[in-house]
């Protein structure tokens, strides 16, 4: 584990587990598990609107390519926990991961 956050502009990144990181951001938080035996990511909540951006760049920081996540869950329909998912696709950094073409699952959780 990690020793502390790492500070971003709009959010901390936490390592809670090697696989696990705590994306925390000033109104809401996500989770990020890693599965290090596909490579593939799930993220758990997408945060506020305006997180796309900051979710990427710490998937880039991490050595995650952002087109590595295939799974969103939503835990529930709070602006601060699904917000960044309605955020268009930019074609520069890959996300969000359900752009045309690309295969990701979201499920939701009531």
């Amino acid at each position: 584990m990690d020793e502390g956050p790492s500070r971003g502009r709009d959010m901390d990144v936490i390592e809670l587990l090697p696989r696990l990181h705590l994306l925390r951001f000033p109104v809401g938080q996500a989770y990020l598990w890693h599965d290090p035996d596909t490579g593939d990511s799930t993220l758990v909540d997408t945060g506020p609107p305006g997180s796309g951006r900051p979710i990427a760049d710490a998937l880039t920081a991490l050595g995650r390519s952002p087109s590595a996540v295939r799974r969103i869950v939503l835990t529930h329909f709070h602006e601060d926990h699904v917000g960044g998912a309605a955020e268009p696709s930019r074609p520069s950094g890959g996300w969000p991961p359900w752009r045309r073409g690309r295969r990701a699952s979201v499920t939701v959780i009531r």
